[in-house]
């Protein structure tokens, strides 16, 4: 008899314990019995966040306002918050903006073969027109963490920002939250001067030439007084080679060149 009731007693305890457990499960905000699912409890950090290096754990924000040359930590985080799930082969990934802009959004997807895909985005602005840059080999993860990493991340492949990151298995519970971070860099576009003209070289100045008029004047037989036949084959030499000459010339029936001066 004594048995029995402590048999139903027993029952009655371990049954007030189930209960108790997934009623505090669901207080806490872990689900039971379903699919894995990421980030759904309204204790989560948002999937992404920005903050400038150096950045503490408080300093990640939505949107942020940044200058050139300035670093900017990206914090994913991730959180399967159905217990006793397990979300296959989970990855993160983050697609950078590749345009220049003073507005870049930066977009985020955590997924798992059994699980369905979460995205978020994050903000980062600039006075001037600038570029996002990856920052190689400053991937790291902290797995396990709850909702603080810690400082002793494990570096990861740079994949982050092409096919994505894989993070193995994660079961569903609180104390296997965690996080990815990574880095970029802010490049200010510098916009190239527009060339000058190059100067036009000084053309050389052509030389002007007046028309002479040859007239044929029949009945002239004698040269008038105009000086010596050198003289007048040098003036004709002169109007062949261009240079101003001002008077007229007759040419006689003997084609003889003779001034009217």
């Amino acid at each position: 008899m004594k048995k029995l009731f402590t048999s139903k007693v027993l029952r009655a305890v371990l049954a007030g314990v189930i209960t108790f457990g997934l009623s505090f499960a669901t207080f806490v905000g872990v689900k039971a019995g379903q699919n894995p699912e990421f980030n759904t409890n309204a204790n989560d950090y948002p999937l992404i966040r920005v903050a400038k290096v150096p950045a503490g754990t408080s300093d990640y924000k939505a949107s942020l306002t940044a200058e050139k040359d300035d670093v900017v930590a990206v914090m994913l985080y991730y959180h399967n918050d159905v217990i006793d799930s397990t979300a296959k082969n989970t990855s993160l990934k983050v697609d950078l903006p590749i345009s220049e802009s003073t507005s870049h959004v930066l977009s985020a997807s955590l997924w798992a073969d059994n699980a369905n895909k979460v995205t978020g985005s994050a903000t980062v602005s600039t006075d001037k027109k600038s570029t996002v840059e990856y920052v190689s080999g400053s991937t790291k993860w902290y797995p396990n963490a709850n909702q603080n990493p810690n400082q002793a991340g494990i570096v990861s492949a740079d994949g982050i920002i092409a096919k994505g990151l894989n993070i193995h298995d994660i079961c569903g519970c609180w104390q296997y939250a965690g996080f990815v971070s990574f880095k970029v860099k802010i490049n200010e576009v510098k916009i190239p001067e527009k060339p000058k003209k190059p100067e036009k070289p000084n053309e050389p100045q052509k030389p002007e030439v007046k028309v002479i008029q040859i007239q044929k004047v029949e009945g002239v037989t004698s040269l008038p007084k105009t000086g010596s036949p050198l003289a007048t084959i040098a003036l004709l030499s002169a109007v062949l080679a261009g240079l101003v000459v001002t008077g007229y010339f007759y040419l006689t029936s003997k084609k003889t060149l003779v001034s009217n001066k």
